[in-house]
């Protein structure tokens, strides 16, 4: 069997994380966050705080499994300070994306797999054990996204606290 030289740069990488403790569970679940991502923008939320954004005109070239994997990584990294050094449920709604992520790539997109694989450092550099997890999309946070107004629809990623009304 003949590898490539990206796959042998892989092997190498797993067999020197191993001893490490890289992939040792980092305890309880502790942080559950869900994503979302459509053609147009993507969005997270943990407990109460969302995230989100439209993307860049770059960006949305992209396929949809690409996008929803880029939606969790950025939702990663715009909650840095909630998830380092913890453990993460991550719930998606799309099976592919989840799939990709869990068995670190495909064979169908280099694209795919160089995020990916990007994802997985990220999370091993900032101490995070993902466990990343299949939800029905009308269980996901698409709806709430898509049929409110939030203000960072229409602008970049932030952070907005969203508060709770109380029906008379």
């Amino acid at each position: 069997m003949n590898l490539s030289q990206e796959a042998i740069i892989d092997l190498k990488w797993w067999v020197s994380a191993l001893p490490t403790g890289y992939l040792i569970n980092h305890g309880d679940l502790q942080v559950t966050m869900t994503t979302y991502a459509s053609l147009i923008r993507s969005g997270c939320c943990i407990d109460t705080v969302t995230s989100g954004g439209n993307w860049s005109p770059e960006e949305a070239q992209h396929d949809i499994y690409y996008l929803e994997m880029l939606a969790f990584f950025l939702a990663l990294k715009s909650f840095l300070s909630v998830v380092q050094c913890k453990h993460v449920k991550l719930l998606v709604d799309n099976a592919t994306a989840v799939t990709t992520i869990t068995q670190v790539g495909t064979c169908c997109s280099q694209v795919n797999n160089r995020l990916s694989h990007q994802i997985w450092l990220w999370y091993i550099d900032h101490s995070v054990w993902l466990s990343v997890t299949h939800i029905p999309g009308k269980q996901n946070i698409r709806r709430q996204i898509e049929n409110h107004h939030f203000p960072w629809k229409e602008t970049e990623w932030a952070l907005q606290k969203l508060g709770l009304q109380r029906s008379s």
